[in-house]
């Protein structure tokens, strides 16, 4: 059974075993690496309940964190990508967001991740411009909910 859940601490093995293999499989235009994101940003998005999970029959595939208006580090696992999984995340999100009543959800993807990108346009969101941080230079998206 798939399902959504809010991450907790004993999660975070699962869930870095999961960055690991999305580091290994991905090329370079996710941005991420060994140095990022890293065990203690995952704790912190735990610890203020920002980190969702997604699960199939209690093996975590995808992950979303929630910071109020803003979408960070959305990962499916690598072997269960193109299955609609990253979308039913991005859905979740919004209905999360619609809830919380925000007018907005926003994000950014490195602007070589084109699979990131795609699927962002897809489910509507709108470029907003570009932004430049020391990991790289990121394009900005927003949707009105």
């Amino acid at each position: 059974m798939m399902t959504i859940r809010l991450a907790k601490e004993n999660d975070i093995e699962e869930i870095m075993g999961l960055i690991t293999r999305t580091i290994i499989s991905r090329q370079s235009s996710s941005g991420w690496n060994e140095t990022y994101p890293t065990k203690e940003i995952f704790v912190k998005d735990i610890d203020n309940q920002y980190l969702y999970l997604y699960e199939d029959n209690h093996i975590v595939i995808g992950i979303i964190s929630l910071i109020p208006l803003v979408l960070h580090r959305l990962c499916v696992d690598p072997h269960r990508q193109r299955e609609g999984i990253g979308s039913r995340l991005m859905n979740f999100a919004e209905t999360f967001g619609h809830e919380q009543g925000y007018t907005s959800l926003q994000l950014d993807t490195r602007i070589s991740n084109h699979t990131a990108a795609n699927l962002y346009e897809q489910l509507g969101y709108t470029k907003t411009g570009t932004i430049t941080r020391n990991r790289g230079n990121f394009i900005c998206y927003e949707k009105k909910l």
